[in-house]
């Protein structure tokens, strides 16, 4: 028994109208930078993708929760502008096909779908609707308070710690003091733990609570050596980026979360973070 091959799906024409060409390992690192930041669930669908953005002479990948931002760029020879939101999934199996590639990766959209030319496959992936938020309006310009570590020791480190956190929140505290970040937890019933990083800060003393998961994800997206941390206060948003001059391809936004020692709140106010959107 078999179905009628009118039964299966009609395989979309899409017009070149809309097309660049990219190096593959490029592209996958645009996808492993900002797919891990998108949102969850579908209360806003816009969110749960990932936008993609092409201008004349980049093309920036783009995705955000409300809560966490990661922006990533490569410079390129682009042309006309335009922007489509990819599917996480559709860019997970993007990711699996690029050691296929030879050399360019040809990318193709419409309103409706975009196409991804691979070697010698093809994957097509219907694009999702809505208006994609003004996200350069949330990303902070007066950070002035900037923290230079190992991105390999911080990471390490927050991992160790964040084993002790809540297992809501995930809250652990940033220490910032000349010449050192500290990372600390204390959590009721589970225990306490308390490390220190080496950096090179020599601004006023502070303390902000992060998410240890948003850090961990965060983190590892970042290649180079050290990572350039940015904060104004311990209400905004953290900025995160790779510690190399010169170079703008990724940006990663992370919103804190109220610190222990701040005004009581209820637990229903203690889940509410400040947001991206």
């Amino acid at each position: 028994m078999t179905r009628s091959i009118e039964d299966f799906p009609v395989v979309p024409e899409i017009p070149e109208t809309q097309a660049v060409e990219i190096p593959g390992a490029a592209l996958e690192r645009l996808i492993r930078q900002t797919s891990y930041a998108v949102a969850t669930d579908e209360s806003r669908l816009e969110l749960s993708g990932v936008l993609m953005e092409i201008g004349a002479r980049e093309m920036r990948f783009v995705g955000t929760d409300g809560h966490r931002l990661a922006r990533a760029s490569f410079v390129f020879q682009g042309g006309h502008e335009w922007k489509v939101i990819l599917p996480p999934r559709t860019l997970s199996t993007l990711q699996r096909l690029v050691p296929e590639a030879n050399g360019n990766i040809r990318v193709v959209a419409d309103a409706r779908y975009a196409r991804f030319d691979v070697g010698p496959n093809q994957l097509i992936g219907r694009l999702l609707g809505g208006e994609y938020p003004n996200y350069e309006r949330v990303i902070p310009s007066g950070n002035d308070r900037k923290a230079i570590v190992r991105t390999d020791a911080f990471l390490a480190v927050v991992r160790r710690v964040g084993i002790f956190s809540d297992s809501f929140t995930k809250r652990v505290t940033l220490s910032l003091e000349s010449g050192k970040v500290g990372v600390a937890v204390q959590t009721q019933d589970i225990g306490e733990a308390e490390e220190e990083v080496e950096a090179r800060y020599d601004g006023e003393a502070m303390k902000i609570s992060y998410n240890a998961s948003y850090l961990v994800d965060m983190l590892r997206t970042i290649e180079s050596e050290e990572v350039e941390m940015a904060f104004k206060s311990a209400t905004q948003a953290g900025v995160f980026r790779p510690a190399v001059s010169g170079t703008d391809e990724l940006l990663c936004l992370v919103m804190p979360l109220r610190l222990p020692d701040e005004e009581p709140v209820t637990a229903g106010d203690e889940r509410q973070e400040s947001r991206t959107r």
